[in-house]
């Protein structure tokens, strides 16, 4: 729900391919979208989705991804810096602030690129007093003079639900909230996530694959590229944790860091040039945004830098989504200690379903500790047994942090490998096997110096 600091308000806002202001109502974050109906409720962290036809509205918890995606219209302040992550729907990849006066009147406006579309130069300009939006602009990327504004109004009342919108009170809704001991496992990973702080990873892969180390500092971070000079998994698997950090940060000395993401809080700058060599040529991130390191969602262009979104592997945000079957077994039967998430949808493949299994530790966090992502016939028992193709993720030698984050220090991966030349009955060669070694350090000096794109130079501290 949108708020002022004065009262509570609803806002409301349009589009017009023309350009001219077309304004509807909409209190929360309506979207109206080829009879499709959006109605996010953020005071009770719920959504109501309505695809139009015969199908039911369905209801879902607002997971993390959906609640940064509502425009923080009462967070607004004279002296914030960014408006938050996404804006109707879509993630801010870069945007700048300013200040000025018009017509005898100060305003703030925030120029903003989003990550897809051809209409993702976007500027919001924000009335400081209120502390409320004006007015938005979207126009074209490629020098077209279309362009879409969407116009503010804060009426005294508006919609309190998705019927409000338009929809027939005759459809029925599809529940699909889990129970309240479900929502508290999904919250507390979330605020396990949250609680990392700042620190430099360092992170070792074997099979001779490119390592990372990751900087973080607040809304701020870089990951560079290099690698060991000898893999890790010729080392003893029991080397303790101190000792490996030692090792990892000698062979860091001995290679040639490369510069891959550099993040200052509000744009993340990429580097073009694939040699470590070479002068890094930085540009703008097409589709990487500043949260998108120590969010619970995928990889994303993150896939480039191994191991960096350690944030999403061990607290991924598991909230069910529209699409996906969503079961919860507080006791597994082969892992009693742990919670159980099983998530399953269907494939592109006919009559195949994926199923993703997380096992979660109370004990650490609520830090997965084992995942297994598997593909069955649609209809059959959901037992990762059975499958043909299994991909298992397993964290192990657990540490917790001052700051009481739990970390594992070893990460053990198995994938299936496929031949398509493999004899009759024999489809699948030797599983390719991984181990990743993970050094936290939270108390090294972090300068801003290193989220900078002037600073060229590859950090070896």
């Amino acid at each position: 729900m949108a708020r002022s600091n004065r009262s509570t308000t609803s806002r409301r806002f349009g589009q017009d391919s023309s350009g001219t202001d077309q304004p509807f109502s909409g209190r929360f974050k309506p979207c109206h979208c080829r009879r499709s109906f959006y109605f996010y409720d953020g005071h009770n962290k719920v959504k109501y989705e309505y695809l139009g036809g015969d199908k039911p509205i369905t209801k879902l918890p607002l997971g993390e991804d959906d609640a940064e995606r509502i425009l923080p219209i009462g967070a607004l302040s004279e002296d914030d810096s960014a408006i938050g992550p996404w804006l109707l729907g879509e993630k801010i990849v870069e945007q700048q602030r300013r200040v000025f006066t018009e017509a005898g009147r100060p305003w703030v406006e925030f120029q903003l690129v989003l990550w897809r579309g051809e209409m993702n130069q976007v500027t919001l300009r924000v009335d400081p007093e209120t502390r409320l939006p004006v007015y938005l602009l979207a126009a074209s990327s490629k020098g077209s003079k279309k362009h879409v504004k969407w116009v503010f109004d804060y009426p005294e009342d508006g919609p309190v639900d998705i019927f409000a919108l338009g929809v027939s009170r005759d459809v029925k809704i599809d529940n699909r909230m889990p129970a309240d001991n479900v929502l508290t496992v999904l919250t507390a990973m979330a605020a396990s996530r949250a609680s990392i702080g700042d620190f430099q990873l360092l992170v070792g892969q074997s099979h001779g694959y490119p390592s990372s180390v990751v900087y973080r500092k607040g809304n701020k971070w870089r990951v560079d590229s290099w690698r060991p000079q000898v893999a890790i998994d010729s080392l003893p698997s029991g080397l303790p944790e101190q000792e490996m950090h030692k090792w990892l940060k000698e062979q860091l000395q001995l290679a040639q860091p490369m510069p891959l993401f550099v993040c200052d809080g509000q744009t993340v700058w990429e580097n073009a040039s694939f040699d470590p060599k070479e002068k890094p040529r930085w540009q703008v991130s097409q589709h990487t945004a500043p949260q998108d390191l120590m969010s619970g969602q995928g990889l994303g262009t993150l896939s480039k830098a191994p191991g960096a979104k350690i944030a999403s592997l061990l607290f991924p945000d598991l909230s069910p989504k529209p699409g996906w079957g969503f079961e919860f077994d507080s006791k597994p039967p082969d892992a009693p200690d742990c919670l159980l998430i099983r998530q399953s949808a269907e494939t592109t493949l006919p009559d195949m379903t994926a199923h993703e299994w997380y096992y979660v530790d109370p004990t650490k966090g609520y830090a997965v500790v084992r995942a297994e992502l598997f593909t069955l016939r649609t209809g059959a028992p959901a037992n990762p047994k059975d499958a043909t193709a299994l991909q298992t993720v397993k964290m192990e030698s657990f540490r917790q942090s001052t700051q009481g984050f739990w970390y594992p220090t070893v990460v053990r991966g198995m994938m299936p490998v496929f031949a398509g030349n493999n004899p009759p009955g024999q489809d699948q060669t030797q599983p390719l096997t991984s181990m990743t070694r993970y050094c936290f350090d939270f108390n090294t000096d972090l300068p801003d110096s290193l989220f900078s794109v002037d600073d060229v130079a590859a950090p070896r501290n």
